[in-house]
């Protein structure tokens, strides 16, 4: 007999490969960005963004480990995207909540995937952290969805 968390990991196991390798992880960042889109239009009424300056320069991300030992990325210049693209981009995640989150990793945790995400802001500020399938926190999980669809095989360049 199974218990406790030796009878959920194959379950969660199972749910991180199909929301990372199906296009539901992609239709699940694109209902969120819709919902947050329009949380945006609400807040550019109240504080406009004159210039038109934007908050997010860069992403790198980096995915790596799992039992297939995946090693895939992507390096994201936002300046080089349409202004619809960036604005997707930002409503996946909040800017201020990222630059102040702590790594977390699973000590002894076996073949699950790390997320390595570091983020420029316009201001010239820097930050970077790693997470797991375990630690990774909710409000981060669309902004990882959609980095997973944009992101290549690192293993053959």
């Amino acid at each position: 007999m199974m218990h406790g968390w030796s009878r959920l990991a194959p379950a969660l196991l199972a749910g991180i490969l199909i929301s990372a390798l199906s296009p539901l992880g992609m239709l699940e960042a694109d209902a969120r960005f819709r919902q947050c889109q329009a949380a945006s239009n609400k807040h550019a009424d109240k504080h406009p963004n004159k210039h038109g300056e934007l908050h997010v320069k860069s992403i790198s991300y980096r995915k790596s480990g799992g039992f297939m030992g995946v090693n895939r990325g992507c390096d994201l210049d936002l300046s080089k995207m349409s202004r619809d693209e960036r604005a997707k981009i930002e409503s996946l995640f909040d800017l201020e909540d990222f630059m102040s989150l702590k790594s977390g990793t699973t000590p002894g945790a076996a073949d699950v995937f790390y997320y390595n995400v570091e983020v420029v802001s316009t201001a010239g500020e820097s930050h970077a952290v790693k997470f797991d399938d375990v630690t990774l926190p909710a409000n981060l999980r669309p902004l990882i969805s959609y980095l997973d669809g944009r992101s290549t095989d690192l293993r053959r360049q």
